[in-house]
């Protein structure tokens, strides 16, 4: 499926400041805030850098970043910049990136520019960490997910933010737990979400997938002891590739809730990738997807491996143009 790119003022004006004036920084880490609704967890005391020193219960101002605890755990931190092209009164769409790294390892402090880049289109940009293998295999990771997207519904008030126009987003790993919550909403919760949490729904508008592994049956055929197989392996909690139980596998996979239209998604992958292929990897997606009577594209940069950014030669247009469509 192919689309024609309509590139708004908005998205060139992205274009030329984020990437021809350098990397849209997400800012200096701020001291973490526990909005209400967590339980009785405290909040980490500092991290490194804080500045900001706005009330939680304030809209955060533009351009400015705050760390968010978004549930119990260590690693339920969230950063959030907000966009400081429209009113401080006006909600905004937000884009959320989860972090490359095989499932057992990254960082939210890493997101790839043509994510940050949207900070200047008017976007609220969210990074943030998840649970990791092996301590936390699967499916602690995606129920990390649907009480993040729970998180912000909750709290888009207070965050500034548009709860109707939430993008969810990935690299590899991170584009995996993306595509998973959003093919199947509610799919993976956490038996500990506050009540308020419950009564509302993990869907979002759209997913942007940056090289995602589907077929992890095909990832599990990786030497062991290596990067691939290896994290696979940790990730599905298996010891080894022919001990590890299909149905936990296929379980683990984007699989479509047949009861529900999937949102329109983006899949980025690179020609040359030998990890997340495009056609054995998203092609299977795209048919089901498509099935259930929602929108896939699939764009694979010619020359290009598994690590696509700006700087690599990936063209950021298309997903100018995607997102502009979707809840621009």
């Amino acid at each position: 499926m192919t689309r024609a790119l309509q590139i708004g003022t908005a998205a060139v004006v992205a274009l030329v400041l984020g990437f021809a004036g350098g990397l849209y920084a997400a800012g200096p880490v701020r001291d973490v805030v526990a909005l209400p609704g967590l339980g009785d967890e405290e909040p980490a005391t500092q991290v490194l850098g804080a500045q900001e020193t706005r009330g939680p219960e304030e809209v955060l101002a533009p351009g400015a970043t705050r760390t968010y605890r978004y549930g119990p755990d260590d690693q339920h931190l969230l950063d959030l910049t907000r966009s400081g092209s429209t009113p401080l009164d006006e909600p905004q769409p937000v884009i959320v990136y989860l972090h490359s790294g095989g499932w057992t390892s990254g960082s939210r402090a890493y997101v790839p520019e043509y994510v940050t880049a949207q900070g200047f289109a008017g976007w609220t940009v969210v990074s943030a960490d998840y649970r990791l293998a092996p301590d936390h295999p699967f499916p602690d990771p995606n129920e990390d997910v649907d009480r993040l997207l729970r998180w912000l519904q909750v709290h888009a008030d207070r965050l500034g933010i548009d709860p109707d126009r939430v993008v969810l987003s990935g690299g590899s790993s991170g584009g995996h737990l993306a595509l998973v919550a959003a093919a199947s909403p509610g799919r993976f919760v956490a038996g500990d979400l506050p009540a308020d949490h419950l009564e509302v729904e993990p869907a979002v508008a759209a997913v942007v997938a940056a090289v995602p592994p589907t077929n992890l049956a095909a990832l599990l055929q990786y030497p062991a002891d290596g990067l691939i197989g290896g994290s696979t392996l940790a990730y599905l909690d298996c010891r080894a590739a022919d001990r590890c139980d299909p149905a936990r596998v296929q379980a683990a996979t984007p699989l479509v809730d047949p009861a529900t239209t999937p949102p329109p998604a983006l899949l980025l992958y690179g020609e040359l990738d030998e990890v997340a292929i495009g056609r054995r990897d998203g092609e299977p997606v795209r048919v089901a997807w498509e099935a259930a009577g929602g929108e896939l594209i699939i764009s694979i940069s010619p020359g290009l491996g598994h690590n696509l950014d700006v700087d690599e030669g990936f063209d950021p247009l298309l997903l100018f143009s995607f997102l502009e469509d979707v809840a621009g």
